[in-house]
């Protein structure tokens, strides 16, 4: 991971969260279309274009703290693991594509997908309702697919919610991706104390009821 330098505070407001403005050049590399949500519990989210490679990325910029940089380095390090376990690109899971620090933000760089969440996908559609429930068994079966792939490869996601299934593109249920590993743990003791000890880790809402209250 490489660090942009003589960056420290220009970018960062009083609350740690990235301030950008569009057309900023972010690691001489990606500049800045649009700020796709600003105000998140953990990171800015940032619509760019990878100049190299001339594509459409997003950028998720951890807000300037060592809870969430090392959080940042934590999913980081998850993702590298399932990259390595899926070198076929096969297991729907978010691809990292590179990492960098800029302005004491950690950034996670991913391809571009859209933003619309699984609970929209259908709603406007004219879909009769046989092929909703056709659609909905064959996303529960890559769903499935994606737990087990996770389960084989020793990691729990800890916040799997409709907000966290995204597609490239919405029209094509195959391009379906499992995003946002910033909560995901190892199977190792140490990180598995933490889940049992600390529930925040999952969103209150999806929250299995036995571990409410």
């Amino acid at each position: 991971m490489e660090t942009e330098s003589g960056r420290s505070g220009q970018f960062t407001n009083e609350q740690g969260q990235f301030l950008l403005a569009c057309s900023t050049v972010l690691f001489d590399r990606y500049r800045v279309l649009k700020i796709i949500h600003h105000r998140g519990q953990s990171a800015t989210i940032i619509l760019a274009k990878d100049t190299q490679r001339d594509r459409q990325v997003v950028i998720k910029a951890l807000h300037a703290h060592s809870v969430w940089f090392n959080i940042g380095l934590q999913e980081a390090r998850i993702l590298r693991q399932l990259a390595n376990a899926d070198p076929h690109k096969f297991s729907r899971t978010a691809r990292l594509l590179d990492v960098f620090v800029y302005d004491s933000h950690i950034c996670l760089v991913f391809d571009a997908l859209n933003p619309k969440p699984i609970t929209q996908v259908f709603k406007g559609s004219s879909y009769t309702h046989e092929e909703k429930l056709k659609n909905l068994r064959k996303m529960t079966l890559q769903l499935l697919q994606v737990a087990g792939f996770l389960r084989q490869n020793h990691v729990i996601h800890a916040d799997l919610k409709p907000e966290n299934i995204l597609f490239k593109d919405v029209t094509d249920l195959n391009t379906m991706k499992v995003v946002d590993f910033g909560n995901a743990i190892r199977l190792r003791s140490e990180e598995l104390a933490l889940y049992h000890e600390h529930f925040e880790v999952q969103s209150p809402l999806y929250r299995a009821p036995e571990v409410k209250g």
